[in-house]
């Protein structure tokens, strides 16, 4: 087994950046096939004092995302002093194939800055090519 991160993962987009707002914002969809976990990293911009916003997961069994529910569990509090930071939410064996990321915004406007997904964990063919990555190198050092 590869211990290149880069060969065992496939990254693909959750969200372009979002403008400022107070309403709930979703992720795209991404197809979890061939990957058992998923983290999801968003970088979050302005967020304004009495901002209530959060960042979950749902899923679907239909590319679509119709009948989709929240993952129980998969949630997590973003705080209005949390600007320009990276906040990460990991969901640990996928039971449903299709996933989004929901920023959930209120009172008050918060900034997405982007959003990724590493798909990892037990792949059962290489990773396709990573749809949102424009180059990638390995390194080795020492």
């Amino acid at each position: 087994m590869s211990d290149d991160l880069s060969k065992v993962t496939k990254v693909v987009r959750a969200s372009d950046a979002v403008a400022a707002g107070s309403t709930d914002s979703n992720g795209d969809i991404i197809d979890t096939h061939g990957a058992r976990h998923g983290l999801f990293t968003y970088h979050f911009g302005a967020i304004t004092s009495t901002a209530v916003t959060g960042l979950k997961i749902t899923h679907s069994d239909s590319s679509d995302m119709s009948g989709a529910t929240d993952i129980a569990g998969a949630v997590v509090a973003v705080a209005d002093t949390d600007d320009g930071k990276l906040v990460q939410l990991e969901v640990k064996h996928f039971t449903k194939r299709y996933v989004r990321a929901v920023v959930t915004r209120a009172t008050a406007n918060a900034v997405v800055n982007s959003g990724i997904c590493q798909l990892h964990g037990l792949m059962r063919t290489s990773p396709a090519a990573h749809s949102s990555v424009k180059a990638a190198a390995t390194v080795v050092t020492g």
